[in-house]
């Protein structure tokens, strides 16, 4: 199954269970909290699947299953992922605001810097946009 089919699975899944939970919530909390936690569970799958998380990837392949150290590690990552790009997107955005002279350039290099770090090239963004923000 290619990646892209397998995180659509997943996310529809995740959506499944996230319905069905809602709608146990007030006649059984105990199979609610369940159906809720299986939601979860598939949406960090497919995300990592999605940004992809070759490490953890490989472990879950070698073991034929997921654990919660995967998850666990899954989450990190994708946080870390997210933080590095919605910090670098809003400097984007503030740079176009105020219309710094070299401001498209600055833009550019940012979103360069962001599909670096997506596609795993780039270490250390964050001190990076830093050092420019102050240059």
């Amino acid at each position: 199954m290619s990646a892209e089919l397998d995180v659509e699975r997943r996310a529809s899944l995740a959506l499944r269970y996230l319905e069905e939970g809602k709608g146990l919530v007030d006649k059984d909390p105990v199979q609610a909290s369940e159906k809720l936690y299986k939601a979860a569970e598939e949406t960090v799958k497919a995300l990592a699947i999605r940004f992809g998380l070759g490490e953890v990837l490989k472990r879950v392949s070698e073991r034929g299953r997921w654990t919660v150290t995967e998850l666990e590690k899954a989450v990190s990552r994708i946080s870390e992922s997210l933080g590095v790009v919605r910090r670098c997107v809003g400097r984007c955005e503030l740079l176009a605001r105020v219309g710094l002279s070299r401001g498209k350039a600055r833009r550019r290099g940012c979103e360069e810097e962001v599909a670096a770090h997506r596609e795993g090239r780039l270490g250390g963004t964050e001190d990076r946009l830093e050092s420019r923000e102050e240059s």
